[in-house]
């Protein structure tokens, strides 16, 4: 996954004032406060307390007006590529770089994972999860990884994956919903045991996915590049899909979901801003009807 799911306590607002026709974006900019980049590749938020991350360093909001800066001037954290954050607990944070590796973070030591002395077998960190047994699971493009927190698992092409450009990972409280670049999508169930759902295999729309989220019924939700969005009506099928031609979706080029507490779907997308998907009702906010600075 891509932490876009972990949005939820933070746009869950956005439709809550929408319906009330107010104001209903405070944006953040590198201009009008210490965020380090205006390009924001992903979020984490627990205990009033939001982890942001950009290509230059790591920024933590504290009750929406406190804010620390981790980069490499000032921290351990010697690569600020962010791309992925996943809270442990309450005061552990994961971070996923570009180039540096897996680092963990408890509020004042951190421990950096790389090929170089530790089982990960890429220094490129795409997603981060944590399953119910507390074991990290790692998207990279060298293939999967798990870390029990005392050794390393690998599933690779070597191991049957159809691809080792792993792009999203997601768990419930049964299986690991994984996505990959042209590989299909992976079910792991509880004894790691996997099934490769690709569109020859099982009709997929699409064999990428970018992003996964599990909705309040269980059904995994994929974005993907071609075919929009994706949901497994069952499990490996059927398929419901999503997108500019068959619905009001106002674009296929999406890059991230979450869900709220009712069951609506949030999706962030390349180019169309941010959509919200409300049971058979897709409604867009972009930079020219709401406070979004942007719509990439």
């Amino acid at each position: 996954m891509t932490n876009c799911r972990n949005l939820t306590a933070i746009l869950i607002f956005i439709v809550l004032a929408l319906k009330g026709q107010a104001q209903f974006v405070n944006s953040y900019t590198a201009e009008n406060s210490p965020l380090p980049f205006n390009t924001v590749r992903c979020l984490e938020y627990s205990n009033q307390t939001l982890w942001i991350g950009t290509d230059y360093g790591l920024a933590k909001l504290e009750n929406e007006t406190n804010w620390t800066i981790y980069n490499s001037m000032n921290s351990p954290l010697w690569n600020d590529n962010i791309r992925a954050l996943k809270n442990d607990g309450d005061s552990l944070i994961w971070i996923g770089t570009i180039q540096g590796g897996l680092f963990k973070f408890d509020g004042s030591e951190w421990v950096n994972y790389t090929p170089e002395n530790s089982g990960i077998g890429d220094f490129l960190v795409r997603g981060i999860e944590i399953d119910l047994n507390g074991h990290i699971w790692v998207a990279t493009t060298e293939g999967l990884y798990m870390f029990d927190r005392n050794s390393w698992n690998s599933w690779s092409s070597d191991d049957g994956l159809l691809s080792n450009n792993i792009s999203t990972i997601c768990a419930d409280s049964n299986t690991k919903y994984i996505g990959t670049i042209n590989g299909g999508v992976l079910y792991f169930d509880a004894l790691n045991n996997f099934t490769n759902h690709t569109i020859i295999s099982s009709g997929i729309p699409d064999n990428s996915a970018l992003d996964v989220e599990i909705d309040l019924e269980g059904r995994p939700w994929f974005i993907s590049p071609a075919a929009g969005l994706v949901v497994d009506m069952g499990n490996g099928g059927p398929w419901n899909s999503f997108n500019a031609l068959n619905s009001d979706m106002p674009a296929n080029s999406l890059l991230c979901l979450t869900h709220g507490e009712q069951g609506e779907i949030y999706i962030g997308s390349e180019s169309s801003g941010l959509i919200t998907k409300i049971e058979n009702v897709s409604l867009q906010l972009n930079a020219d009807n709401s406070n979004l600075t942007d719509n990439h």
